[in-house]
């Protein structure tokens, strides 16, 4: 594979909702393992081609901001994405690196939840959130390929 211009990194296995003392450790684990250490594998050599205009997309999740019950393994893994993220938008200067949390976006990766689990977290998630409407499978791949057309660099002011 040659040089390119953009990643974007979405990858993730369907949703389960536990409370900590019903996880199993290796089940954390291999949702670690697509969510978080993915990314890091697919960044580490993507980062030798791309080119120092481009840029790199993970997405993430609006739970770490607004904890549910049963979802502490998948706030911890958003929050642990987002901070590799801040991470390497430092070390791959110039190429540009962000985060999209989309909050909820009705996909099949939500069928591991029991059909009244899911309607559930949907309706307390947009109270919370305060949505007037979900993310659609159309919003989505727009909203991230304006993050890799513009500089998305932070804008820090001095005080």
């Amino acid at each position: 594979m040659g040089p390119f211009d953009h990643l974007v990194y979405t990858a993730g296995d369907s949703v389960w909702q536990r409370s900590l003392g019903e996880t199993k450790l290796e089940d954390a684990k291999a949702f670690f393992d697509v969510r978080f250490w993915g990314a890091f594998l697919v960044t580490k050599h993507a980062s030798k081609l791309i080119r120092p205009d481009g840029s790199i997309v993970f997405t993430s999740s609006t739970v770490p901001r607004r904890p549910s019950v049963g979802f502490a393994i998948g706030a911890s893994i958003s929050s642990a994405v987002e901070a590799f993220a801040v991470a390497m938008a430092v070390e791959l200067a110039p190429v540009r690196v962000n985060v999209v949390a989309p909050g909820i976006v009705r996909t099949p990766i939500w069928d591991r939840l029991t059909e009244e689990q899911r309607e559930a977290f949907f309706a307390a998630r947009a109270l919370l959130c305060q949505l007037e409407g979900w993310v659609s499978l159309r919003t989505l791949p727009r909203l991230i390929s304006a993050l890799c057309a513009v500089d998305t660099r932070p804008v820090r002011s001095s005080s």
